[in-house]
């Protein structure tokens, strides 16, 4: 996320659905587990995206 700062940029925001296509979650979750906690390192680098919702077959 620290590459697509700027969410009105449509080219970002493509790149950014591929990526949560090809990891089976919806960009909402890419986007709310960046702004979530850091993880229990401490590192914010290291936070846990939630389970996908969808089967991934």
């Amino acid at each position: 996320m620290r590459n697509i700062e700027n969410r009105n940029d449509s080219t970002a925001m493509i790149k950014l659905y591929r990526i949560a296509r090809e990891l089976g979650v919806a960009v909402e979750e890419i986007i709310a587990a960046d702004d979530a906690e850091p993880s229990a390192d401490g590192d914010p680098d290291h936070a846990r995206l939630p389970a996908p919702s969808g089967d991934r077959r």
